[in-house]
Formats: C-alpha cells, sequence, structure tokens
C-alpha cells in the first residue's frame, strides 16, 4: 500500500512539474521584420563592497515596466535573467547586482521578451546574450 501512495505522489509531482513547465514557456515573437532589431549586451563589473554588478547593454529596446502584461510594443519590454539556465528573475532596467555565489564558474544569460512576455527571436535565435561569472573565493553577504 505505501509503495502505490509513493507511486501516486510521484506521478502526480512529475506530472505537475511538467504541466508548470509548459504553462511557464512563453510564445516566440519573430522581429526580423522590424526595422530596427534590438540586441543585448552583458558586461560585469566587480562591486567595490562585495558581488558583481550586471550591466545589461541594449539596442533599439527599451525597458518598459510600466506595460508589462500589455499588448506587444515593438522595440519595448523586459528581460529575463538565467543563471546556469535557470530562470532567476525578471528584469526591469539596465542594472542588476548580483551576489551570494560559491566559488566556481556560472553562466550568466539576458534575454529580451516584449511586455506580453513573448520571446524575442530572429531567424529561429532568442535574442540575448551570455557572459560567464568566475568567482574565485565563496562569497556570502
Amino acid at each position: 500500500m505505501k509503495i502505490i501512495i509513493c507511486l501516486m505522489f510521484v506521478l502526480f509531482f512529475v506530472s505537475n512539474n511538467a504541466i508548470s513547465k509548459q504553462i511557464h514557456q512563453h510564445q516566440p515573437l519573430d522581429v526580423g521584420h522590424l526595422l530596427n532589431i534590438p540586441s543585448v549586451q552583458l558586461v560585469l563589473k566587480k562591486d567595490e563592497m562585495a558581488g558583481w554588478n550586471l550591466h545589461i547593454q541594449t539596442q533599439n529596446f527599451t525597458f518598459t515596466p510600466e506595460n508589462i502584461n500589455q499588448a506587444n510594443r515593438h522595440n519595448q519590454g523586459h528581460a529575463h535573467l538565467y543563471i546556469n539556465g535557470v530562470k532567476a528573475t525578471r528584469l526591469y532596467g539596465q542594472w542588476f547586482y548580483l551576489s551570494n555565489f560559491s566559488k566556481g564558474q556560472y553562466n550568466i544569460k539576458v534575454s529580451l521578451n516584449s511586455n506580453d512576455h513573448q520571446q524575442l527571436m530572429l531567424l529561429d535565435e532568442e535574442i540575448s546574450a551570455e557572459i560567464i561569472l568566475s568567482v574565485p573565493l565563496s562569497e556570502k553577504f
């Protein structure tokens, strides 16, 4: 009986997790027809106190947190921050403070999204940038 209950729990958890991942995926939005194609670059700067400051440099793209969840407007929206492939948060501006990393290497990725959460794409590739954060020692703040 315990085995059946455990199996039911595992099946319930796995199916709900799969459904949740499907719901979270955003639709692609091809921007290849636009005159001014958005782009993004990343710069990491060590903070003098602790941690790192991530500078999200965009061209032909404006962060518009006041329009989140509204209809798409060309070249406007927000970004998503991923750390080692896992979405960490939304970004509504050009700077973000990163901290509390253990020693190691981390892949930092930022992708651009429309106001209505569509993933900006060009030629079937997401419009995003990646940079590696190398942490020589554990830093806890």
